[in-house]
């Protein structure tokens, strides 16, 4: 009997595979939209590695869902999220993948060029390395935009995501949300 059991267990777990996603970012979908279909990789900001001067912070871009963040203080400081497209992780066209920073908020009263603020994807396929820039204008305020940049990824490839800063004066506000992943196609 238990052997039954154990068996019809793993045979309803490999049917719906409750977290076949699980982790960092968490996958979501199917979805169909507006003439798309795809999936949403959503980081969190605790995925993030930093360094400098890092802390959380909310953004209250959209009213009904304050968006978790990362704020920037004064130094050089970067936030960085990875992620290897698993060989199960699905991808409904390679060619079309998006990332987006939800959201950015930038505010240097001194506009200065020394205060900066940047962000990069890069995709690793193999030895070869791929990077984009994410249009931000870091010397320019900024209230709740969302730069986006698309690439191409199958699985076995690392994207990364890496927003740095350089912060001189103590009165700039620099609070950027984790990056969200979409894989869309045409329907």
């Amino acid at each position: 009997m238990k052997r039954k059991m154990a068996v019809l267990a793993i045979a309803v777990m490999a049917a719906f595979p409750l977290n076949a996603f699980a982790g960092c970012p968490t996958i979501n979908g199917p979805y169909a939209c507006c003439g798309y279909f795809y999936y949403t990789y959503v980081f969190d900001t605790s995925c993030a590695g930093t360094t400098g001067n890092v802390s959380a912070a909310t953004e209250y871009c959209d009213f009904y869902n304050p968006t978790p963040a990362k704020q920037f203080g004064t130094g050089s400081s970067s936030a960085t999220y990875s992620y290897t497209v698993g060989t199960s992780d699905p991808i409904v066209d390679s060619n079309n993948w998006e990332v987006d920073l939800r959201y950015v908020e930038w505010s240097d009263p001194n506009t200065s060029v020394y205060n900066t603020l940047s962000a990069t994807v890069s995709v690793t396929h193999g030895s070869t390395t791929s990077n984009m820039f994410l249009s931000i204008n870091g010397t320019t305020s900024q209230n709740c935009t969302t730069p986006y940049a698309i690439f191409s990824a199958v699985a076995g490839d690392t994207i990364t995501v890496t927003v740095n800063t350089t912060i001189y004066n103590s009165n700039v506000t620099a609070h950027v949300g984790a990056p969200m992943l979409f894989n869309s196609t045409r329907i």
